[in-house]
């Protein structure tokens, strides 16, 4: 639940961006919308010779042409007979409007928080037209960015059928696109690095969203945070892919997790991120600065550290800045001493989760947070027990246990390794490493 907490302290904090994919729009469309191969077997019907031209296009399908590549191919059957695929394209999309019952969660959770971003490789208008008429701000490349005070912003990457010839559909486009560093692409850019951005209604081999965040990372400066960029999908993905991915693009998977079951996690945090985000930026400098400290009784909350990083992140703070790696290592420390107060088993519960956070947000080896984390691991790991024993938290491992894959992959083998050495009597230590 802490990163739905995250999101939802993003969503409170005016600061989330939604990036959608085509799965998205099926969604709206209680899966009416066309995938991007569907529209292009669509697209054979505005030719004058639709068999043949459909033929044609399942010769490039077999042959295993990117799909980008059969629009161009598409593209020169359109032109021989004097015709606009773009225009085509439009047409078809606007054929197809939301239903009602399927887009439920998607417009409730719209029309309810302002300040939400979306940016999105799909070419059609559902939201304008359908959840938020007159409230939104469409931006597409070529047009000049609006600055107008709306509900919504929203920034299509490939073009809109507002406007037709502003489309990126074929090889062309996307070369033309990719090599043109505009405005808009560089506004893309910030828009990721400043909010908290969910991808959804992606396939995780989506060309379009491998594409766009390996140009994020390759743009950002580089840090050891793995930042605010979370993928959900409904599939189970496996652990090798999500370390991919983890490595790679610094993008947090949360997989077996539909759309509508993903805000309505965000839902059920929001209460709480919106009281905190009142004060929480300028209680989070003041310790900082070293004049003020967190008080118990808020740092033996489970989600007191989920709240303080959330804050960092949203407010531009370092979280591997020397003063926050010392902030860490002092609240790890006061969450072992509570720990071991009389009757107080939720601690090593919660202590279990922090560190399992705080290993999936940064990669600790060889910063000054190592020492100090491998010493928590520690007490959390041997304080612990796969099964109900007098004197050791079950609950602490399966914490550990369920979660181990969460862990960066960096760090597991930091764990890993000190597992090894320090703590092979440890039967739960070393029944976590098989997971």
């Amino acid at each position: 639940m802490d990163y739905f907490y995250d999101i939802a302290f993003a969503v409170a904090n005016k600061s989330a961006c939604l990036f959608t994919g085509a799965g998205f729009s099926k969604q709206l469309t209680g899966e009416k919308m066309p995938s991007w191969k569907e529209l292009l077997e669509l697209l054979c019907t505005y030719l004058d010779k639709p068999k043949a031209a459909k033929t044609q296009l399942e010769e490039c399908f077999s042959a295993g042409l990117p799909l980008e590549d059969c629009a161009q191919v598409l593209e020169l059957m359109f032109l021989k007979e004097k015709k606009d695929i773009r225009e085509a394209i439009a047409d078809k999309i606007k054929s197809f409007s939301i239903n009602v019952g399927k887009a439920k969660a998607i417009t409730t959770f719209l029309q309810a928080h302002e300040g939400i971003k979306i940016i999105s490789t799909n070419y059609d208008d559902l939201i304008q037209r359908f959840i938020l008429p007159d409230k939104c701000s469409t931006n597409y490349p070529g047009k000049p960015i609006t600055q107008r005070d709306s509900l919504i912003d929203i920034y299509q990457v490939h073009g809109s059928i507002e406007h037709p010839p502003s489309i990126i559909a074929t090889t062309e486009d996307y070369y033309r696109f990719i090599n043109s560093p505009t405005y808009f692409s560089r506004k893309i850019f910030t828009l990721m690095s400043e909010n908290t951005t969910v991808f959804l209604g992606y396939s995780l081999g989506d060309p379009n969203l491998k594409a766009i965040i390996h140009a994020f990372r390759n743009d950002e400066s580089g840090s050891l945070s793995r930042g605010s960029l979370f993928y959900v999908t409904r599939s189970k993905v496996p652990q090798y892919l999500k370390d991919h991915y983890e490595m790679s693009f610094g993008l947090f998977v949360v997989d077996r997790c539909n759309i509508e079951g993903f805000l309505n996690g965000v839902e059920s945090e929001l209460p709480d991120a919106k009281r905190r985000v009142k004060t929480a930026e300028s209680n989070l400098k003041k310790v900082l600065a070293g004049t003020h400290n967190y008080d118990d009784k808020y740092l033996q909350s489970s989600q007191s550290l989920s709240h303080i990083i959330s804050v960092a992140n949203k407010t531009g703070q370092n979280i591997t800045s020397p003063p926050f790696i010392k902030l860490l290592s002092d609240i790890l420390a006061k969450k072992v001493a509570f720990s071991g107060k009389s009757g107080a088993w939720e601690q090593y519960e919660h202590l279990a989760q922090w560190l399992v956070y705080i290993g999936s947000l940064m990669n600790i080896p060889g910063t000054a947070l190592e020492k100090p984390y491998l010493k928590t691991v520690t007490h959390s790991m041997t304080t612990m027990s796969e099964s109900l024993m007098l004197g050791y938290s079950w609950a602490a491992f399966s914490v550990w246990n369920n979660n181990w894959g969460n862990i960066m992959f960096k760090n597991r083998q930091m764990i890993t390794e000190h597992v090894t050495t320090e703590l092979s009597s440890y039967p739960a230590a070393l029944k976590v490493l098989s997971t």
